[in-house]
């Protein structure tokens, strides 16, 4: 098909010219030999020539090779055959400016209708810009997808209605699928166990239609996989659907199982030993009153082997028998509560009655090393939810590590003061001592794992200390006493639970 011409009104060359150099384009006309017969000024900004150093010449010196050879070619090709190769379209192309320096170009080339032999006209657009804002994006776009391949995480992104549209090579390996499988399902078939997806899309249907632009949700899923990858999902609303990334958290939620495992065992191994520390101590305790019961026992003997036996007497003996018996068991509790490895529920716990508790417990240590304790309990104190056994074994650690530091004290000046109070809102329990305090070294890492200042210390007992306060909503801290000696303050948090 021949190509359309290009038609115009007659005008005077004046007007004509004036057009031509009010045009943004360069225009140039060139007759059937390809010899340049207007060249406007656009011509000469674009291409760095004067229209005198063009006109006459073969329009070919505007090209680059191959361009420059095959040009007269396309002229006669078509003059002969009316087979069109650029006249009668439009082509993106490479032009010569004077310097010899080449630019992309847009050229519209047309014939000028009427008369012979034929002339033609072409209309060139420099696309520099063009050519370089569209590099430049493929630029930005080639990076953008080189951060998305080597972040750590699946990266997703899709549409309004939760179709995958677009998917970074993590995501593919954490799925086990590639891109192709990929694009196109739906993120609940793809990416998420059907045991999880009515919650996910109850997530979705929230982010869709009560929440605004820019929310986040997120979610623990896990894949289709049999071994059961549990993949920490992050979704970020925005207009056109939803980005979403999601992390592998399998080995790390392993790992705090193994973490909380071995904080338990170490937990355990610490009552005990804490209790080997406390053996002779309580052996005492418990001495009293089995040997009360002993005694009680063989004074009933007497009264009922008399001749008239002594009923009354008997009575009272026995009472006192039981007592002293309860007494026992109540210590015995106590220790059973302390040495229990099992970890027991948080409840509503009065701090006065689990001190008065640990005086029982330590008071006889405390007169084995010739140390007097002192209990201060608050008054009016409300509970706290915590586990008691726990909460008791951090304290009973305290107190013992007070009464091992005023082994250097003389046997008349060792104090060991617990107190609890109301303070800024939280509970507080202080356990101090006059002893010589920690250094300033040791101060700022006593509750770091294998920290110890004691020749055979473990170091394992203020940081386990820590660890169940804090796991008990809790704080620890140390600060040196007045004038002298060391202070340990836990801190909780009270309850509006009412006590059991």
């Amino acid at each position: 098909m021949k190509p359309a011409a290009l038609h115009t009104a007659p005008m005077p060359r004046s007007e004509l010219q004036g057009l031509l150099d009010a045009a943004v384009d360069a225009i140039l006309v060139i007759d059937h030999r390809g010899v340049v017969t207007t060249f406007n000024a656009s011509a000469e900004r674009i291409f760095g020539y004067t229209a005198a150093e063009v006109l006459g010449r073969n329009v070919s010196m505007l090209m680059p090779e191959p361009y420059r050879s095959a040009h007269d070619g396309y002229l006669a090709r078509y003059a002969a055959h009316g087979v069109p190769h650029i006249i009668g379209t439009g082509r993106e192309i490479e032009a010569r400016r004077k310097d010899g320096s080449t630019f992309p170009a847009h050229l519209s080339v047309g014939q000028v209708p009427g008369g012979e032999p034929a002339q033609y006209v072409g209309f060139i657009r420099d696309i520099t810009p063009q050519r370089e804002a569209l590099s430049s994006l493929r630029h930005e776009r080639d990076r953008a997808n080189g951060y998305l391949e080597l972040f750590p995480h699946a990266l997703m992104t899709l549409d309004d209605d939760g179709a995958i549209t677009a998917v970074n090579e993590h995501a593919c390996s954490l799925l086990q699928a590639s891109e192709h499988e990929l694009l196109g399902r739906t993120f609940l078939v793809a990416a998420i166990a059907p045991a999880d997806r009515a919650r996910v899309e109850t997530a979705f249907s929230a982010m869709r239609e009560d929440l605004p632009a820019g929310r986040r949700t997120q979610f623990s899923t896990v894949t289709p996989d049999p071994r059961a990858r549990t993949i920490d999902w992050r979704c970020l609303r925005v207009d056109e659907g939803f980005h979403c990334a999601g992390e592998d958290i399998t080995e790390s939620l392993q790992r705090e199982a193994e973490r909380r495992d071995l904080q338990s065992r170490l937990t355990h191994v610490a009552r005990f030993a804490t209790m080997g520390e406390l053996a002779s101590g309580i052996a005492h305790e418990v001495n009293q009153p089995l040997a009360a019961i002993a005694n009680y026992a063989r004074a009933a003997q007497r009264f009922l082997s008399r001749p008239e036996p002594d009923l009354a007497e008997t009575r009272l003996a026995l009472e006192e028998t039981a007592a002293e018996a309860l007494r026992a068991g109540d210590i015995i509790r106590r220790l059973r509560g302390l040495i229990d490895g099992k970890r027991g529920e948080r409840v509503p716990t009065d701090v006065n009655a689990l001190v008065h508790d640990l005086e029982q417990l330590a008071s006889a240590d405390a007169r084995a090393h010739g140390t007097q304790l002192h209990v201060e309990l608050g008054g009016s104190l409300p509970p706290v939810l915590v586990n008691p056994a726990e909460l008791q074994h951090v304290l009973l650690n305290l107190t013992r590590n007070a009464l091992e530091a005023l082994s250097r004290n003389p046997s008349t000046d060792r104090h060991v003061h617990v107190s609890t109070r109301m303070a800024d809102g939280k509970v507080e329990i202080r356990v101090a001592d006059n002893g010589p305090g920690v250094d300033g070294d040791m101060s700022a890492r006593l509750f770091e794992p294998f920290a110890t200042s004691k020749p055979y210390g473990t170091g394992l007992g203020l940081a386990i200390g820590r660890s169940l306060v804090k796991s008990n909503g809790g704080t620890i801290d140390y600060s040196a006493a007045e004038p002298q000696g060391a202070c340990f303050c836990i801190r909780l948090p009270p309850t509006e639970e009412p006590l059991a």
